[in-house]
């Protein structure tokens, strides 16, 4: 209520006007709902097309099994990646210009690349958990 009266005072808007303003307010969060669920179909929808996990695990399901495959997909993706960076160091380094510059660049890569599996992991490890 402190609110009201001091939006009314600072606007100078009558009793009827702040009722007005408050019904508005229920109409917009109301509206907000419609939109948000179908932002969010629009939203899963787009990303199903440029993210492969998200159309393997399900565009609109929801809940312990889509975040588990999406868990899975992931630490996938990122072996995935480690076994190309590891292949790439082998054959692309040897002929570079400045071979150990390319290497040591490749271990940091492959080093991130550790750290963001191992969290992976960690996170499918808890998802499994929740599933039990």
């Amino acid at each position: 209520m402190k609110k009201e009266k001091l939006i009314t005072e600072i606007y100078n808007l009558s009793d009827e006007d702040s009722k007005i303003l408050n019904e508005g307010w229920g109409r917009t969060l109301f509206s907000w709902l419609l939109v948000g669920v179908g932002g969010w179909a629009i939203y899963r929808s787009i990303r199903a097309l440029a993210d492969k996990k998200s159309k393997k695990c399900g565009i609109f399901h929801v809940g312990k099994k889509r975040d588990l495959c999406m868990a899975k997909e992931t630490v996938a993706e990122i072996k995935q990646i480690i076994k190309i960076t590891q292949d790439a160091k082998k054959r692309i380094c040897p002929k570079s210009k400045n071979p150990e510059k390319c290497s040591q660049k490749a271990d940091n890569t492959l080093a991130k690349l550790q750290i963001k599996l191992k969290k992976a992991e960690e996170r499918l490890a808890k998802q499994v958990q929740k599933m039990k």
